[in-house]
């Protein structure tokens, strides 16, 4: 039986390439109703285009991952494709996800971890605010209470 392998998924130091396993998860989260997320992609529509089926084509347009970047999607709710992915950095990931919690105060619409850096109010505090029913206008300007430890 012929070797179907494109001599890829291993580097030479016979550890797997990790811009092919971003690959295979990426395929398996979308085309593959038991993967543990599918749900999350296939299963809401996510498709991956039929140029990145084949691993080659996917480094072609990707380039090998660089080191501590992550794939993702500019447009949550798009394919896996070249215009719409991109290497990004797990913090950047994180805040492009489709269950991040979005607020809108004096006309800038930024997550809550955006809002938290900008604010210097702690994400879990803005959280908590969120959970309580605040107003968004309190929520990023009343300062943060000080506790005072007994």
């Amino acid at each position: 039986m012929p070797n179907k392998s494109h001599g890829m998924t291993r580097l030479a130091d016979g550890r797997r390439n990790p811009t092919y396993m971003v690959w295979r998860t990426m395929k398996d989260r979308c085309l593959n109703p038991h993967s543990e997320n599918f749900h999350r992609y296939g299963g809401r529509g996510i498709e991956v285009c039929r140029r990145w089926l084949t691993f080659a084509n996917f480094l072609a347009d990707m380039g090998e991952q660089p080191p501590g970047l992550v794939l993702d999607r500019r447009n949550n709710d798009g394919n896996y494709g070249k215009r719409n992915c991109r290497w990004v950095t797990r913090s950047v990931n994180s805040r492009n996800r489709v269950d991040n919690r979005l607020l809108t105060f004096a006309g800038e619409t930024l997550s809550v971890a955006d809002w938290a850096e900008r604010t210097g109010i702690p994400h879990h505090t803005l959280r908590g605010r969120l959970t309580m029913g605040w107003p968004v206008e309190r929520i990023l300007t009343q300062p943060k209470r000080a506790h005072v430890r007994r």
